[in-house]
């Protein structure tokens, strides 16, 4: 880090490289601040390996889920309803878009 005399205090620098540049924007930064990314709840990935297989035990989970959701604090709520989104998508056949789905419930959901 270079040192700087009182005089030029208010002045910021920067550190280059070794190429005596600036790092660019993605080299020199850290991820860009992100929601933690949805995923599907542990006690229901098992039944969407095999969705035409359990298909009358994924409609009972969404009964159940959905008969709980009162009591739920806001994180699991936000859990249970995007798990909801992604079951449902799961059962109508359309398995390539429940994560997209569920993702964007997740991200409204956020307290």
């Amino acid at each position: 880090m270079m040192t700087v005399d009182a005089s030029k205090a208010n002045h910021h620098f920067f550190d280059g490289n070794s190429q005596h540049t600036l790092p660019s924007a993605t080299a020199g930064t850290g991820a860009p601040l992100t929601a933690i990314p949805y995923e599907l709840s542990k006690g229901f990935q098992h039944l969407v390996d095999k969705p035409k297989e359990n298909q009358e035990t994924i409609k009972k989970k969404i009964a159940k889920l959905q008969d709980g959701l009162p009591q739920l604090g806001s994180y699991d709520l936000r859990q249970a309803k995007a798990d909801i989104v992604y079951l449902n998508t799961i059962l109508d056949d359309e398995p390539d878009i429940a994560q997209i789905l569920a993702g964007a419930t997740w991200s409204a959901n956020y307290p």
